[in-house]
């Protein structure tokens, strides 16, 4: 019939093993802990704290209290987001300048 391979070998079942990760690092262009995409990061950080493996988490604000604020970095007065009120040729010369290294 087309298309259809004649005599081909069958290959063998392989065993596949999973492992989870040791360490995570997460990071998000959100907050943690709050609604919305706030919420889904917060799930998936807790989920991953509760397992075990969680190494660091980075975004911009840290809204929860259930993970160690140790395991998370917060963005909230990052230079980058200081400098972000300003007019675009102003940021982007300045981000550059300053900050891109």
């Amino acid at each position: 019939m087309p298309g259809e391979t004649l005599d081909a070998p069958s290959a063998p079942p392989r065993r596949v093993t999973r492992r989870l990760p040791r360490s995570l690092l997460y990071s998000i262009f959100a907050r943690i802990g709050g609604y919305g995409l706030d919420t889904d990061a917060f799930e998936t950080l807790r989920a991953s704290y509760r397992g075990g493996f969680l190494g660091k988490a980075i975004a911009y604000d840290n809204r929860q209290t259930e993970i160690p604020a140790t395991k998370i970095h917060s963005l909230r007065w990052h230079p980058v987001r200081l400098l972000s009120s300003l007019d675009r040729p102003y940021y982007y010369g300045a981000k550059k300048k300053y900050l891109d290294w």
